[in-house]
């Protein structure tokens, strides 16, 4: 069942050490054969007990498993209903992510823009002053907010946005993304 549920290899080892713990926690030094031809009543209970916890084990995976799909649901559901774009960069500021505003917004869609830099979509003369904000601005790992800049749409205007962003760390404090609208 675990095999045929493409549960990986070490969930399944690490669900079974926990099965193996409990075991020897609620089944201390027990004689487990009566005879060679019998099954002591001790057994079966352990038998049992260890299929109760390996059970047990999986079905937590599954309720994990189940609450990350409505949360990612809930995400997906939020980010194309609102009306602003939302977006991420990575630390080296490249576009992972853009939500459908954007083709409202700028004329792109959002894989056009994904792979991107920042400044690859605003006017030469805004790249030194957005490029200074940010430098300041990431170096701090800092949020920012209501930060004004001219994008260039797909079609050649331009266009003032106004945005805000938070960012993302990893356990030791490292800049992992900015993620913002």
């Amino acid at each position: 069942q675990l095999v045929a549920s493409n549960v990986p290899p070490e969930e399944i080892a690490e669900i079974h050490e926990e099965a193996i713990n409990r075991l020897a926690r609620d089944f201390p030094a027990k004689t487990l054969l009566e005879s060679a031809y019998q099954i002591s009543t001790p057994l079966v209970e352990l038998l049992m007990a260890y299929g109760l916890a390996f059970r047990e084990g999986l079905q937590q995976r599954e309720r994990a498993e189940e609450t990350v799909r409505k949360s990612e649901e809930q995400y997906r559901l939020l980010v194309e209903i609102t009306n602003d774009w939302i977006w991420e960069v990575d630390s080296s500021g490249v576009f992972t992510s853009a939500s459908p505003q954007i083709k409202g917004l700028l004329g792109y869609e959002p894989e056009e823009v994904v792979g991107k830099t920042l400044f690859e979509l605003i006017p030469p003369e805004e790249v030194q002053r957005v490029a200074k904000f940010f430098q300041d601005t990431a170096g701090a790992t800092r949020p920012f907010s209501e930060f004004e800049s001219t994008h260039l749409c797909k079609d050649g205007q331009h266009a003032v946005i106004e945005m805000s962003g938070m960012p993302a760390l990893d356990a030791q404090g490292n800049l992992l993304s900015y993620r913002g609208i």
